[in-house]
């Protein structure tokens, strides 16, 4: 695992353009082959939110609403933990939220050249495709099952205005998903969209015994 740090006030002159340091660079050397790859995924943010709001039960935490989170413009420290989390554990999170694009963008060159992949949790199946290249592995080892798949019955709808005001929330977030997504189409393209999709419907060879 990669532990990243946000560059902060105290560095160098310009460090709010500067890249984060990485300050796992020594445990890695000590305990990292050099051929280790790094791979992280990301989701749309909004719906990410949305999805990790009910899993953390954070209407019983915060004493508040998704709906009055969403619509409330005054947020407290504490419900501010919960935003841009996807920044968060990349390590490069602005809690001011004050961050610029352009420091964001140096922010999400600096993760692209440490990750070998960053997956896009909605191309999930592509997604694996590309990881069973890039670790040399059989079909058989990304096979999987869908399990826990919540129905459009188990919670409340929010709305796109709602969506679109979680997305604002997490303007960091959606910053990084989009720069990723981009980088991932490259990836799609680059491997051929015809062979993407044939390996996608490749079945799982059985072991033989």
């Amino acid at each position: 695992m990669t532990i990243l740090r946000a560059a902060s006030e105290r560095d160098e002159p310009g460090s709010r353009l500067a890249p984060p340091r990485c300050i796992s660079d020594v445990l890695q050397e000590a305990v990292m082959k050099e051929t280790a790859k790094y791979v992280a995924s990301v989701r749309e943010p909004a719906s990410r939110f949305e999805s990790n709001w009910y899993f953390g039960d954070y209407e019983k935490k915060l004493n508040v609403t998704l709906t009055d989170f969403i619509e409330n413009s005054n947020h407290t420290k504490q419900q501010k933990n919960i935003m841009n989390n996807i920044a968060s554990y990349f390590g490069i999170k602005d809690p001011s939220d004050r961050t610029t694009e352009k420091e964001m963008l140096v922010k999400a060159k600096w993760l692209n050249e440490i990750f070998d992949l960053v997956m896009i949790a909605e191309r999930y199946d592509e997604s694996l495709v590309l990881l069973k290249h890039l670790m040399c592995w059989d079909t058989e080892d990304i096979a999987y099952v869908k399990a826990k798949i919540r129905t459009p019955e188990s919670r409340p709808e929010v709305s796109e205005a709602q969506k679109d005001k979680l997305r604002q929330l997490n303007r960091q977030d959606v910053f990084l998903y989009k720069f990723f997504r981009e980088i991932f189409e490259k990836k799609v393209e680059a491997f051929g969209r015809e062979k993407m999709q044939k390996e996608i419907e490749e079945p799982p060879r059985m072991p033989i015994h």
